[in-house]
């Protein structure tokens, strides 16, 4: 097939092979499927599906590439194991908000956003912004945690990667900002046992103490969990963390946080915000296509180094440097107070 034609069709069918392997999750059958071979009729026994129809949703995983089919038997390929509950790197829980029914309604709403230059999907589906119907649906609530906790697992190799390069004196004590269920703190904390952190979220989500990640990743006694409003005020510490927060709001209100930020940072503070940052130049950056999310989901916008410069500027930090991992997908915005 021409490759112009090649490419066209795969992006058509994208739709088809996320709902495939939304529902592969939902069937439970990466948690099924082993790494190594297993009989196709013991898989489909196991998951309590139709035999006819069961074949042939594995044959479509095979040609996705997260299972192999191979002499009658089925076995899990390495994309295929990020889809599994237990993985380090799990993928599985972002992968179901993307294929949700809510986020589904959501991107409908993508034609008319573009034409209006409006950012306000969830007002016209729901009602309510973004944030204000989590608070009023903890069923989706949920799921959106839950996904943001794996999309940072997915990223984990970069964001190390990135904050092995933050100089951080010992003793430090690091804050992060809307930080979820802990994941990014906790798991920077383990590696460095000199300092201590403070996981800063909204009641409703430091009240799921269940959930808390800082025993799993033996910190509990460095990491401690604060709720609060990060436009009205946050916890003093040395070191400040914000991951894919900024990107989730408009200049207006990204200046607000950093602001707020700044009036209860110590003077020798550092700021890192850990975001897909869009290059300078007009060249292909996957945060382009991240943008467009932003435009469905939020009031925000991915950034160029120069935005995230100029939001700081008026906020009362001083854009010190941005690096990126060595895939390029993520950036990191260093700074200290002006």
């Amino acid at each position: 097939m021409d490759p112009a034609k090649s490419h066209l069709r795969d992006l058509l069918f994208g739709q088809m092979k996320g709902q495939i392997l939304g529902t592969g999750i939902k069937l439970g059958v990466f948690e099924v499927v082993d790494t190594e071979p297993k009989p196709v009729e013991e898989i489909i026994t196991t998951l309590d599906i139709d035999p006819n129809h069961g074949y042939r949703f594995l044959r479509a995983l095979s040609y996705l590439g997260v299972v192999n089919e191979a002499g009658g038997t089925f076995s899990l390929t390495s994309s295929g194991e990020l889809l599994t509950e237990d993985h380090p790197h799990t993928f599985k829980d972002y992968f179901l908000l993307e294929v949700s029914q809510v986020n589904y309604s959501l991107w409908s709403q993508l034609p008319s956003l573009i034409e209006d230059g409006e950012q306000n999907t969830y007002v016209r589906e729901f009602g309510e912004p973004l944030f204000d119907y989590l608070d009023s649906n903890p069923e989706v609530a949920s799921l959106f945690n839950d996904a943001m906790e794996s999309y940072s697992r997915l990223q984990g190799t970069e964001i190390q990667e990135l904050l092995n390069d933050v100089e951080i004196t010992e003793q430090s004590h690091i804050c992060d900002i809307a930080g979820g269920y802990g994941y990014l703190l906790c798991d920077f904390l383990s590696a460095r046992q000199s300092l201590t952190g403070t996981v800063f979220e909204q009641p409703e989500i430091v009240e799921q103490e269940a959930q808390h990640l800082a025993t799993e990743f033996g910190v509990a006694d460095r990491c401690s969990y604060v709720a609060g409003d990060m436009f009205e005020a946050v916890p003093s510490a040395d070191v400040y963390f914000l991951k894919h927060i900024i990107h989730d709001w408009s200049d207006t209100q990204a200046i607000q946080i950093l602001t707020t930020i700044r009036e209860h940072a110590p003077d020798d503070a550092q700021l890192v915000l850990l975001e897909h940052v869009l290059p300078e130049s007009n060249s292909s950056h996957f945060g382009a296509l991240y943008d467009i999310q932003m435009i469905v989901w939020t009031t925000g916008r991915e950034r160029t180094p120069g935005e995230y410069a100029s939001l700081l500027e008026q906020s009362g930090w001083e854009h010190n440097e941005t690096t990126f991992s060595k895939n390029n997908l993520l950036g990191a915005i260093k700074a200290t107070p002006t």
